[in-house]
């Protein structure tokens, strides 16, 4: 049972008792007369377009204070006042909640109706905004007191009235190195996102026309349920969509030219020695702590051990691995070894290419290769390949020196990457700092972001 004293005047302005709120960690904060609010920073709250386009950005695309960016973002700007700008914090309406500072080099690309953007801050007023409805209890109560809506969601009131502990002094020099550490990382996002959509579109070419014509996904079979295959098709099973997949790998390799994967691996394991029982904690790479941008992210949290379900092997530099849900596929390529040991779990396939292996996990990532493996899901979910379904992937035939420039301009996008993470981290280190410090005011309330990545880095 936790008790807190709650005054007359907090109750008023509260216009609600709900007990998780006013005897919350935030209680403090609530009622606290001098705090600042978005209304007493003259800042301006603009809902998003609720126009269905490719083009926007949404609350899915919001990471811990930064945007994600993707391939499908790479569209002409729109200029409106539903587009995001430079300064702009861009949050989700729906818990969770999440907040991101638009730096310069995004694009100003709508937003939709899933979003909030606050307008009309100075950069420290931005960050410390955004570093703030990254906080776990901050956020939580925001959305708390935004309960009376018909649906869960931040209501526009509450979020201009809700209190903002005061900017730290001097808090500008270092918001201002967030906002450029945070305008290089976009700018280094948008590097891989060019290189990715050049190897999509070289692999995509090299697909034979007469794969549209027999097999495609649209192709129109109103005349008729049934498809014929040809005998020679046929292989172990008779799924159809498994024979549908060996009848594409097929044509692939017959007027493409397209090589089994087994012929470019070393090693390919699906099935090896599992991690057992171990004394201590280990981190574990699981498919949610990957996105699109191929790497092993310094924000690993550690597991306990005995998990039957990880390989005894951690991994090693020039690995690559593929996941096995085939709906939403994952490829990750070990450029270099990561400070601590990491252990996959059994739903990444490994793989240890010959040659040039960070080009052929960006070809990995290709919707080419994501279609075969969708063919050759099995179970009553028809979720998840098999790892002999991934050793019977074909691969395009690339030249030499096309996949040794990319392998290189991966290599060094992902150096560039880690180098930016511990510029990050230590910066978002000295924001955690600055928050701890209005705990001596208004109680404890400040949870550490990613701790761990910080004190590994």
């Amino acid at each position: 049972m936790q008790l807190a004293k709650v005054t007359p005047n907090m109750l008023e302005n509260e216009g609600s008792w709900d007990p998780v709120v006013l005897c919350g960690p935030m209680s403090s904060l609530l009622g606290d007369s001098c705090a600042g609010s978005l209304d007493t920073w003259d800042a301006s709250i603009l809902d998003g377009s609720r126009v269905a386009e490719r083009s926007t950005f949404g609350a899915a695309d919001i990471g811990f204070a930064e945007l994600r960016i993707s391939h499908e973002r790479q569209t002409a700007p729109a200029s409106s006042r539903h587009s995001v700008r430079t300064g702009d914090v861009l949050l989700a309406k729906a818990p969770p909640i999440k907040a991101a500072w638009i730096s310069p080099s995004v694009q100003q690309l709508r937003f939709d109706a899933t979003c909030y953007a606050v307008r009309n801050l100075d950069t420290a007023q931005g960050v410390w905004l955004t570093f703030l409805l990254n906080q776990k209890e901050y956020a939580f109560c925001l959305a708390r007191r935004s309960v009376a809506s018909a649906m869960p969601r931040i209501n526009t009131n509450e979020l201009r009235r809700f209190p903002i502990p005061e900017v730290p002094e001097g808090f500008e020099r270092i918001a201002s190195g967030i906002a450029n550490c945070l305008d290089k990382r976009s700018i280094n996002s948008l590097e891989l996102v060019r290189l990715q959509g050049e190897v999509a579109s070289l692999v995509e070419s090299m697909i034979p026309a007469v794969v549209f014509d027999s097999v495609d996904e649209g192709h129109d079979r109103t005349e008729s349920w049934y498809r014929r295959f040809h005998a020679q098709t046929l292989e172990d099973s008779l799924i159809p969509g498994h024979v549908k997949a060996g009848e594409f790998q097929q044509i692939l390799k017959r007027n493409g030219d397209w090589r089994p994967i087994n012929s470019l691996v070393s090693l390919a394991r699906g099935h090896g020695e599992r991690l057992g029982q171990l004394a201590t904690q280990y981190h574990c790479l699981r498919l949610s702590d990957v996105g699109s941008d191929l790497r092993v992210p310094m924000t690993l949290s550690r597991g306990l051990a005995g998990n039957r379900n990880v390989y005894a092997e951690p991994l090693q530099i020039d690995e690559v691995l593929h996941s096995l849900l085939a709906t939403s596929p994952r490829t990750v390529f070990v450029c270099e070894r990561p400070d601590y040991e990491v252990y996959p779990t059994d739903h990444w396939v490994r793989l240890k290419f010959n040659e040039t292996p960070g080009a052929w996990a960006l070809v990995m990532q290709t919707e080419a290769i994501a279609r075969q493996l969708r063919s050759m899901t099995t179970g009553l979910t028809q979720q998840f390949a098999t790892p002999i379904a991934v050793q019977q992937l074909v691969l395009p035939p690339l030249p030499p020196a096309v996949r040794q420039s990319w392998d290189s301009r991966l290599r060094r996008w992902q150096r560039q990457r880690n180098e930016l993470d511990l510029e990050w981290f230590e910066l978002v280190d000295r924001v955690y700092r600055l928050l701890k410090v209005t705990e001596a005011k208004y109680g404890p309330w400040v949870t550490p972001y990613f701790q761990e990545a910080i004190d590994d880095a």
